[in-house]
Parts: C-alpha cells; sequence; structure tokens
C-alpha cells in the first residue's frame, strides 16, 4: 500500500469505486430494459448482466469462505456466467456500433479479461487447474489491486476486478456524459496494467514455483520436526461445528504433534474458552499429547488505542492472556498474532517500545499463572523493523522463549517466497542464542493455483527439516476462513495429496534435500 496515503483511504476508494461500478450496471440495465432503440436480444443481455452483478458478486465474495460458502459454493458458476455475459454485451455493443467505438472498445477488451479472470478462480475453485495463462492473470489481478487493497489482500480473496457493461444509448443528464469518459478512461488503464504491466511479472511469479517440484524434506539427526496444523481460523467465540470436525480429522489425518489456535479478543471470553477447552480436551489427554500454541489477535481497534490509551490496552490484552492460560493451559502463548497491514510504518501501529514492555508484562502474568507454558513471537513481514524484533526476540534480555516465523510468497511469488527464506536463515544462523523456532507456512491458491499451495509448503518444509533450530513445522491453515490458505476448500475438498506433509522420513529416489 502507498505510504503516503492513509492505511483506510485505499481500501474506501476501492470499494466506493466498486459501488459505482454497481450503481452504473444497474442504472444501463434499467434503460436498456425501458427503452427499445437496441435489437431486443442486446437489450436483453445488457439487462441480465447489469442485474446479475450484485449478486453475483456477493457470491463471489462468500462462496471462497468455509463456513459462509459451505452452501454458497454450488453456485459459484454465477460470478463466471455474469462476466462472461457482460463481456459478450461489450462486444456485442462494439460489433454492432450501439456504443461509440471509444467507449466500446476498451470496455470489450477489460471484460474479456475480466471474463477470463473470474473462469480462471471459478475452475481454481473447484479444483482444476486453469494453466499457466489463467493461473498468471489471477495472479495480476492480486498485483494490479494490491496497490489499493493492500498486502493482506493476498489472503482474503477480495480482489476482484468488476465487470462493467458497454452503455446502449446516449446520456441524458450531466452525470451520465461525465461518466462515460471516466469510464472509457479507467477500462484502458486497467487493462493495461494488467495486460503490459502486472502479467509479465505474473507468468515469472506463478511459473518459479516449478523449481520445488522436487524438493523433500531431508533426514533429521537432532531433534524430530514435528508436523503442526493451524486450525480454526480466527476466532471470535466458541468455535464452530463445521470446523472442529473438519479441522480435527485434518489434524488427525497429518498427524499433528501440535495445533495452533487464534484468538481475537472478542474470543477470550470464559464462555468461549471453555468451549474451546472442551474441543481440544480428548486430543490434549490422548497417549501423545497434542501440543496446543495459541495466539492473540491483534485487531485493527487497537493500532488506534496503542496512541490514545496504551497503558489501558496493555492492560486489557494481558488479562486475556490470563484467561486464555487459567482456562485453557496452553504450551505456547504468543500474545500478539502478526500486526496488521501497516505495521511497518503507518501512524497508529505499535511502536517498538510499546510491544516490547507488553511482551515482558505478558510473560510476567503466563510464568506467574503456569511456568511451563512458553511466551513467543510470531514475525510475518521480514522488513528492517521485523530485523530488529527478531533480534531483540532471541536476545538473553528479552522475555521471548519460543519464535515463529511465518513463510508464505509474496506478490512477487517465488522470487519473494526465496527472500524470505533467505533472511530467516541469515536471522538464525547470525542468532548467537538457542531460542527454538517454528515455521508456519503456507500458500495462496486464489492467486497463484493449487499447485504452487502445495509446492510452497513442499520448499517450506524442505528448508525447516535442515535447521536445527526450528522445532515444528505448522501448516496454514486447515481450511479457508478469513484466510484463503487452507488446505480445505470451502465445498470440503481437500486440495491436494497430503502425504508428502505427513512424511516425516528423508527424500525417496528421485527427490533431493535442500543442500
Amino acid at each position: 500500500m502507498m505510504d503516503w496515503a492513509p492505511p483506510e483511504l485505499l481500501p474506501a476508494l476501492y470499494w466506493a469505486g466498486a459501488a459505482l461500478l454497481v450503481v452504473w450496471n444497474l442504472v444501463a440495465a434499467g434503460q436498456a430494459a425501458r427503452v427499445r432503440r437496441a435489437a431486443p436480444w442486446l437489450a436483453s443481455l445488457t439487462s441480465a448482466a447489469g442485474f446479475l452483478i450484485l449478486p453475483a458478486l456477493l457470491v463471489a465474495l462468500l462462496t471462497t469462505s468455509s463456513l459462509d460458502g459451505r452452501t454458497l459454493h454450488v453456485v459459484s458458476w454465477l460470478w463466471p456466467v455474469t462476466c462472461l455475459l457482460t463481456a459478450a454485451q461489450c462486444v456485442s455493443a462494439l460489433a454492432t456500433g450501439q456504443a461509440p467505438r471509444w467507449i466500446s472498445l476498451p470496455a470489450a477488451v477489460y471484460g474479456v479479461l475480466v471474463a477470463s479472470i473470474a473462469i480462471a478462480r471459478w475452475l481454481t475453485g473447484l479444483g482444476f487447474d486453469p494453466g499457466l495463462t489463467g493461473t498468471s492473470l489471477l495472479a495480476a489481478q492480486q498485483s494490479v489491486l494490491s496497490t489499493l487493497l493492500g498486502r493482506e489482500s493476498i489472503e482474503t480473496g477480495h480482489a476482484l476486478l468488476l465487470p462493467v457493461v458497454a452503455p446502449l444509448f446516449p446520456a441524458r443528464w450531466i452525470l451520465g456524459q461525465a461518466a462515460r469518459p471516466i469510464l472509457a478512461v479507467g477500462t484502458a488503464a486497467c487493462a493495461t496494467l494488467l495486460l503490459v504491466v502486472a502479467l509479465p511479472r505474473a507468468v515469472r511469479a506463478v511459473s518459479g514455483f516449478n523449481s520445488f517440484a522436487l524438493l523433500a524434506p531431508a533426514q533429521r539427526t537432532g531433534a524430530e520436526l514435528v508436523t503442526g496444523l493451524r486450525i480454526f481460523g480466527r476466532l471470535s467465540g466458541a468455535p464452530p461445528a463445521l470446523s472442529i470436525r473438519n479441522d480435527m480429522a485434518l489434524a488427525d489425518s497429518l498427524s499433528a504433534g501440535l495445533v495452533m489456535v487464534t484468538l481475537r479478543p472478542a474470543g477470550t471470553t470464559i464462555r468461549a474458552l471453555d468451549s474451546l477447552e472442551r474441543v481440544l480436551a480428548p486430543y490434549r489427554r490422548d497417549t501423545v499429547p497434542l501440543q496446543l500454541g495459541v495466539s492473540l489477535a491483534f485487531d485493527r481497534a487497537d493500532t488506534r488505542l496503542v496512541q490514545s490509551a496504551p497503558d489501558s490496552l496493555l492492560a486489557a490484552r494481558v488479562e486475556m492472556l490470563a484467561r486464555v492460560v487459567r482456562v485453557l493451559l496452553p504450551d505456547v502463548v504468543f500474545p500478539m498474532d502478526r500486526p496488521p497491514d501497516g505495521y511497518t510504518g503507518s501512524p497508529g501501529t505499535p511502536p517498538d517500545d510499546w510491544m516490547r514492555r507488553y511482551y515482558a508484562a505478558a510473560a510476567d502474568e503466563v510464568h506467574r499463572l503456569r511456568p511451563r507454558t512458553r511466551v513467543g513471537i510470531s514475525i510475518g513481514r521480514f522488513v528492517a523493523r521485523d530485523s530488529s524484533l527478531y533480534s531483540w526476540g532471541v536476545s538473553t534480555a528479552s522475555p521471548v522463549e519460543l519464535v515463529a516465523l511465518e513463510l508464505f510468497p509474496t506478490i512477487d511469488g517465488v522470487a519473494g517466497f526465496e527472500a524470505r527464506l533467505a533472511t530467516a536463515d541469515r536471522w538464525i544462523h547470525a542468532g548467537t542464542g538457542s531460542t527454538p523456532h517454528w515455521v508456519v507456512a503456507g500458500g495462496y491458491p486464489y492467486v497463484f493455483g493449487e499447485r504452487s499451495q502445495e509446492l510452497s509448503l513442499r520448499r517450506a518444509k524442505a528448508w525447516a527439516s535442515r535447521v536445527d533450530a526450528v522445532r515444528a513445522f505448522v501448516i496454514a491453515d486447515a481450511a479457508d476462513y478469513e484466510r484463503l490458505t487452507g488446505l480445505r476448500a470451502a465445498g470440503g475438498r481437500i486440495r491436494f495429496d497430503l502425504q508428502a506433509l505427513r512424511d516425516r522420513e528423508s527424500a525417496p529416489p528421485g527427490l533431493m534435500t535442500v543442500p
């Protein structure tokens, strides 16, 4: 996201623009239905495309979640069909001369691109590979919209280019007259950015994942690398029954030795924690007990409280952690989940001195209540500020007893992923302490394709297996919740064979380990 803009401004501009495009499509559809100066088939096509865009957009945003989309995923075809209808309307308006070419030509090119992206996204959701071209278009769309929606949009799946119908009749009002050139310039600019700027970069980002295909974990001579799974998404209350059934079954199939749970502040009530404890208790009392790591999410509202009431926020969060420790008895507590987008310097983000005081106070309270529970720090941006926090976290003066490194691809695909791995490797080998590490890894199937998700996990585990300081490899996530990084898609389908993630042995013939 652009550093000169407030963190909330650019996403607000995107959603405001999306709302205006929906209004434009509805007005154009209504006009086509009322005014019969175009061919009946073209007027009907315009009406259908325009009126379907709003429900299709809602379906596209909701069907990717394992909770919201568990029933809606059966109509996930509505988004690509609507985009296809819109593209056909724009091409027809251009071919028949019903709309001026300076409007219909860029709208037609843009419409075809949006339809292609929508089809690729739909195929990905069904488990079909849309090929290098389709996956690259998905990555190009994300690259273009990340500027507006921020880095976190790569996880949410909300970065969507909206289709636009071409106007069939001259504008009667001044707003319509002003909207037409804006529409023409906007669609032309988006199409140019996609094809000329973003797509070549996206092709490189996607194709690079194939280099991970022959990697496998190395055989460890030291402590075993424990496989873990991050489950349930970010909880604001008791875990849903569907998540309990599916995520715990997945953890069992992976032979997971630990699970990670992320709690929002609203999820730290006694009632919510009691429900979570009852869910996890049978697994934690098994013959081989399941380790539990708990992260306390850092909500965006907290960034404002850091400035206005830092001491009150610190005390409130320490009290939340105390409830978590008393009820859940976790093995590891992360007082702060990965901070929100904008953490690296925008106004309102937690300053380093506040975070260090917070970790110190949290560690004192956690160890007072349960000395066996370790306090961890989670790092995932791999920027200069994270480097400083990491150095402090592994120092002898720090209360931190474990470091979790989140390893995911960036918008640059393999290049960004390898850069993060190299940074993590450099940090660990430059450290002087013996702080144990966890690696939390995953991929983005709706950006780089499902194959890239499997290969990203393969690469991260191959690296983690050769670093003695890494004691656990945690797969993120069990299913698609707020983050579209799950092993399980919204319809319940497992995205790929889990055998490579389950194996703890040396590489079979034909595979190679990372040197």
